[in-house]
């Protein structure tokens, strides 16, 4: 066992003597905010209700992310926006829905309990929402110098006597069945269905049925300049030895890199997101007597984003710090109650979460 942990600890220097620790630092602990948003316990679902549900307790998954960082640390230190136009503000009041007519209704289930703010402020709109939409699966292609990123379609109706639905989607992304909805399978590897995604720009549902495998498919353009940074960020080569040695040196005097975003943010969500913007997605409801009702809405990124996405990672490295006790005495084992300390960690990450990831992304009922 000994030979065994001596052979690991020494792959382990070799593959990451040249990793940015820094940086690598905040990929984890934003991996670790990242499973935790998207995997929400029940209670949490019911609240952010357009995030799929993994099943497994918040803080379990900070800790493992805790007990990886020791980890990698461990390994390191032995070796050594403004983007995204949005056309309108968030301006506006009241439930969204079609008109009435013999009872026939429908509007997309996110403006049921009305929109987020009081007064439209521009011409074209007429209610806006922060949207719970984020990505599930962000790939480069190396070599063909593309980002590709499905979002979840998160897009459900209500109404009544609705027959069927047909979505239709106008601008630069498409609408794709994942190659792997539901993400099972471990590892899944989305650079193994992401580039083969058959895409389609309209699709037909019925009342009900599960939207959960439909994605909304951006692929967006990157320099050979940026495929080439990207990939050496992927490969852990970005720096030089000398590089890494300064870097492990700032670590080591415990200086604070939260703030600094990744190319990951700054080359590939801002490409991403320039794509998304402005997408229409067309929504025509046919009723059980024949007639229909159709409504448009508009995908835009914050203006912010950059912004946002630095709020939550500082936000997030200080709640860690603040309750690194109560993460590293968390109990693996399935139903141990929590302390007071942990529930407190748990509440603050959320409101973290609601002042920034959830305001990341607007939809817009047009007229």
């Amino acid at each position: 066992m000994k030979n065994l942990h001596n052979a690991y600890k020494k792959h382990m220097e070799n593959q990451m003597s040249e990793e940015n620790f820094n940086e690598l630092k905040s990929r984890i602990l934003c991996a670790s905010r990242e499973a935790r948003v998207q995997q929400s316990t029940a209670a949490t679902a019911a609240a952010h209700k357009n995030r799929p549900v993994y099943g497994h307790p918040a803080l379990r998954r900070v800790t493992a992310c805790v007990c990886a960082l020791a980890v990698v640390c461990g390994a390191v230190l032995v070796s050594g926006m403004q983007n995204g136009s949005m056309p309108v503000q968030p301006s506006a009041a009241g439930t969204v829905a079609a008109s009435h007519t013999n009872g026939n209704w429908f509007c997309l289930a996110v403006y049921a309990a009305g929109s987020d703010t009081k007064t439209v402020q521009a011409a074209g709109a007429k209610a806006i929402k922060n949207f719970d939409f984020y990505s599930q699966e962000n790939i480069v292609e190396f070599g063909k110098h593309r980002a590709i990123t499905d979002f979840v379609f998160s897009m459900k109706c209500d109404g009544k006597n609705i027959r069927e639905l047909k979505y239709e989607i106008s601008g630069k992304p498409t609408f794709a069945i994942s190659g792997n909805p539901k993400r099972e399978g471990y590892p899944y590897n989305p650079y193994d269905y992401l580039p083969k995604e058959k895409t389609f720009t309209s699709f037909t549902a019925k009342p009900g049925d599960d939207l959960s495998k439909y994605r909304i498919h951006c692929v967006a353009e990157i320099t050979p300049e940026e495929d080439a940074l990207l990939k050496s960020i992927k490969d852990g080569i970005r720096y030089t030895r000398k590089e890494a040695e300064e870097i492990k040196a700032r670590a080591n005097a415990g200086e604070d890199t939260s703030s600094e975003l990744g190319p990951d943010r700054t080359i590939q969500d801002v490409k991403i997101n320039n794509v998304l913007d402005g997408t229409i997605i067309s929504i025509t409801a046919v009723f059980q007597d024949g007639t229909t009702q159709k409504a448009r809405y508009q995908l835009n990124a914050a203006k912010d984003y950059l912004d946002k996405i630095r709020a939550w990672q500082v936000g997030g490295h200080q709640i860690e710090k603040k309750y690194e006790k109560a993460s590293a005495n968390f109990s693996t084992k399935e139903g141990a109650p929590k302390t007071k300390e942990q529930i407190e960690m748990e509440q603050e990450c959320e409101k973290l979460d609601s002042r920034t990831l959830d305001k990341l992304y607007y939809i817009t009922e047009l007229k």
